[in-house]
């Protein structure tokens, strides 16, 4: 049985009666994994299949591993217990739990605590008697990052951290990112940020309509113009989102 971080197998993936993912298959032996798209071709889908968020707006079959264990059928919280840790596109934070409850709430007994996401996030520490909701989009973005560490992760599954946050506070997200690679992390990066995107991770997948149509270096899609048009839909008029840091959010 395979020991891969991620491995995943003719996944088809619903959400109600749309058929979103496509006999899609997928591989992370370990370190981190870029997965970049057009809109509404199916990474949330993905993110939320992983991480068992799909259950319950959709239906997944196919297969899923993480570290040799299947868990395509197992809910979200099982899921979890084995590992896999979700920081999803919008953060969905507790409007009634400011910054030490929040973290509070999520914290398992392992190697990642309070402490360590404060000294990841030095910004958090300063802001953790202030409601979670009533931070910055970038400290909402640290908060929703460091509820996920404590629930002591394998595999960070990260579903577009940089939108709409200001190029300063992009760069502070992907610099973490990056440290958390360094220490060992496994992260599955879903990214409309091509700059974030490339700089977090050294190989990309490209989703469309559902399925997986390439798999690239972070530099054979960065520095080729004709490559992005042809994924990605940008062109010269696009360039900003190139720039690390944009601040361009893309609806979905």
């Amino acid at each position: 049985m395979s020991e891969n971080a991620l491995e995943i197998r003719g996944l088809q993936g619903w959400r109600g009666s749309a058929h979103v993912l496509q006999d899609l298959d997928l591989d992370l032996a370990s370190g981190r994994l870029g997965i970049v798209g057009r809109n509404g071709m199916g990474k949330t889908t993905l993110c939320e299949s992983i991480t068992g968020v799909l259950s319950g707006r959709g239906r997944v079959d196919g297969s899923i591993s993480v570290f040799g264990r299947q868990i395509a059928q197992l809910p979200a919280y099982r899921r979890s217990r084995l590992g896999v840790a979700y920081v999803p596109q919008g953060r969905r934070l507790f409007s009634s739990l400011n910054v030490e409850e929040t973290l509070r709430v999520a914290e398992r007994r392992g190697p990642w605590t309070q402490a360590r996401v404060f000294s990841l996030f030095p910004r958090l520490a300063e802001r953790k008697k202030t409601k979670g909701t009533s931070l910055s989009g970038g400290e909402q973005q640290m908060l929703a990052i460091g509820r996920a560490l404590l629930t002591q992760p394998k595999l960070l599954v990260m579903d577009e951290p940089s939108e709409g946050l200001a190029p300063i506070v992009v760069e502070q997200v992907v610099g973490a990112c990056q440290t958390l690679a360094d220490e060992g992390m496994n992260l599955l990066v879903v990214e409309q940020n091509l700059a974030a995107a490339t700089a977090i991770a050294d190989n990309l997948v490209v989703i469309a309509n559902g399925r997986v149509v390439a798999k690239l270096t972070s530099a054979q899609l960065r520095d080729d113009p004709v490559l992005q048009r042809r994924y990605l839909g940008i062109g010269v008029d696009d360039a900003e989102h190139l720039e690390l840091g944009s601040a361009q959010s893309h609806p979905r």
